[in-house]
């Protein structure tokens, strides 16, 4: 985990606390990464800024966390 109290490791798979991030506004930018919505300063078609780091988006999850995102800037989080 990157936080802004450092780096934190954990042993699993990311699919296995996926379900709970999401339910606290999180959105998946690929299989293999998670963003908190809270953070994302800038979105792009297929990179996303979470503070100054740019990290890409992969094609299959565009939509979905656009539409997290819409959701989470409308207050429906």
């Amino acid at each position: 985990y990157h936080t802004s109290m450092g780096e934190f490791r954990e042993r699993g798979t990311i699919a296995r606390k996926e379900g709970e991030f999401l339910s606290y506004g999180f959105g998946k930018c690929s299989s293999g990464c998670l963003v908190n919505l809270r953070h994302v300063r800038k979105i792009r078609k297929d990179t996303v800024w979470v503070a100054d780091e740019a990290i890409p988006v992969s094609r299959s999850h565009q939509k979905t966390l656009y539409a997290e995102l819409m959701r989470y800037l409308g207050g429906e989080q």
